[in-house]
């Protein structure tokens, strides 16, 4: 190739402004997937949630943190359509939470849903079947490099290894929105960065959403954060502005935040 050919490829590439990893947008506007506005949420008498309004971006990952009883679960329950708000709205892709945006979520709830006698390879199997956007090849090299056998029971498997299991197959859809509702909370501490590295890779197809009641390690994720109390938004802040109003980690925060934690 002439070296003035190298050149005039050199500026065309340097005059180019490249987009974010995963990130899409129409013009110079990140594309919304998830809209949460006014969302209210009642238990008889009891307030759960109260006028929670979030947005996430395809590529970012929103982490929402706080203990048990604040909110979470409720939240993650309404964004994904298995419960209605009693006010507000949340839209997926622009489409109302429920049975018309089930196929575009994927979701990881707190409680285990694995059938304890059967094995992991029926898991997979059973993904296959129910979601045209699983990747089983996907889904097993992640096993192999957590060497879980797709032969073993989940009967015969720690609670840590359930929990890889569980967020392997939600994050090896294709979806446009991962809901990860306390990921962490039983997995043991020396895998909690590569379950986070399964979760982060999910931004590769959609948003992410996570609920959790542990902190530790969701800093390199996450882009931007919630810190919930009473079913309220207490801290809203995106990764930048969190780093030069706190300066602090979102670990240390979160201590501040509640005390106890």
């Amino acid at each position: 190739m002439k070296p003035t050919e190298d050149k005039n490829k050199t500026e065309k590439k340097s005059a180019r402004i490249d987009k974010p990893v995963g990130v899409a947008s129409v013009g110079n506007k990140p594309k919304p997937i998830l809209k949460c506005s006014n969302v209210g949420k009642k238990f008889g008498l009891k307030k759960v949630l109260s006028d929670f309004n979030i947005t996430v971006n395809k590529g970012e990952a929103l982490v929402v943190l706080a203990p048990e009883n604040n909110g979470k679960t409720t939240l993650a329950k309404i964004i994904c359509g298995l419960i209605p708000p009693v006010s507000g709205i949340v839209t997926i892709r622009g489409k109302k939470a429920g049975s018309g945006t089930n196929a575009m979520v994927s979701y990881q709830p707190e409680i285990p849903f694995v059938k304890y006698d059967s094995t992991v390879s029926e898991l997979l199997t059973q993904y296959s079947r129910f979601f045209k956007d699983f990747s089983y090849k996907k889904a097993f090299k992640l096993l192999k490099h957590f060497k879980i056998s797709p032969k073993s029971k989940f009967d015969n498997l720690s609670t840590t290894a359930i929990q890889i299991v569980e967020t392997i197959v939600v994050g090896c859809r294709k979806a446009s929105l991962y809901v990860f509702d306390d990921p962490l909370v039983h997995t043991d501490p020396k895998y909690r960065d590569a379950v986070i590295d399964i979760i982060s890779g999910c931004k590769k197809s959609g948003a992410v959403i996570i609920l959790s009641q542990v902190a530790l390690g969701l800093d390199n994720v996450l882009d931007k954060v919630i810190f919930m109390r009473n079913g309220e938004i207490y801290v809203s802040a995106d990764k930048k502005s969190f780093e030069q109003k706190y300066g602090n980690s979102v670990s240390a925060l979160y201590k501040e935040v509640y005390r106890r934690a």
